[in-house]
């Protein structure tokens, strides 16, 4: 089930198609064997199903956005990320790098919100339709990089209003982030030994939007020798994987990280 009939990036009604939730050449790569597919729906309750391939799709885009800009947005994020996805090797990532991978998990984030109806969208028409045309990124986009000593398909988002009392009030999205209700939308995508998280704030009221940039988050002390702060690009190089690897164990705890989101962690800019 999606939020709408149509393609979530163009419109179009016609010729909608399923797009992969992991990329069909990720699939590829890890070949044929028995894969769990778990799946939590909006209250938790879960469904698994085995199946010998990771095929999981969403019918949320139409046959031209999948077939034209998508197709050649995962090509250019597979030359990326290949090496990662396959190996914990160091990786040096250059800033176009970072900015492409960055593009690329804006698109997942997109596909996961739409696969469920639980609630209205968080990115708006014009910022998906905005996206399609040229790949810019909405205003307060933040992305992290993680990485697990074992291959793994990771596909988690959530949505939660927390109350919180920080100064001024707005909304964050994180495929996976207060001054009243902090809304949270959190994605976390695993390809591999490659684990990406990415957040989205905004303001709520119309004279924070008009008169302020949208906060900056600053992930707990804990977290940085597993989890690098990536995008907005913090430096013309990169390098990957972090000290730290990320156990199993930390997976569902590191998706969920943001909804106890506490004052300290948030930069007015």
């Amino acid at each position: 089930m999606s939020k709408t009939d149509g393609c979530v990036f163009c419109g179009a009604q016609a010729n909608i198609t399923g797009e992969h939730l992991w990329s069909k050449w990720f699939s590829n790569m890890v070949g044929l064997q028995i894969y769990t597919v778990i799946r939590k729906d909006s209250e938790g309750k879960e469904r698994t199903r085995q199946s010998e391939n990771l095929d999981s799709k969403s019918k949320v885009v139409c046959g031209k956005c999948n077939n034209g800009w998508i197709s050649k947005l995962e090509s250019k994020t597979k030359s990326v990320i290949q090496d990662m996805v396959a190996s914990c090797q160091q990786t040096t990532l250059s800033s176009r790098d970072v900015t492409t991978i960055a593009e690329f998990t804006f698109l997942k984030a997109v596909i996961a919100e739409h696969s469920q109806n639980n609630r209205s969208p968080f990115f708006s028409f014009p910022e998906r339709d905005t996206f399609r045309k040229t790949l810019e990124l909405p205003a307060g986009f933040q992305m992290w990089l993680a990485s697990l000593p074992i291959q793994h398909g990771i596909f988690k988002t959530f949505y939660l209003v927390a109350p919180q009392n920080p100064p001024g009030r707005f909304e964050i999205n994180v495929f996976t982030y207060g001054l009243g209700h902090l809304e949270i939308n959190v994605f976390t995508y695993g390809l591999g030994h490659l684990v990406i998280q990415a957040s989205t704030c905004r303001w709520t009221k119309k004279r924070n939007k008009q008169f302020a940039p949208p906060p900056h988050l600053t992930q707990a002390r804990e977290w940085c020798p597993i989890s690098i702060a990536a995008f907005p690009v913090p430096r013309d190089r990169l390098l990957w994987p972090p000290s730290v690897h990320m156990g199993r164990e930390l997976i569902d705890r590191y998706a969920q990280r943001w909804k106890d989101v506490v004052p300290e962690w948030i930069e007015h800019r």
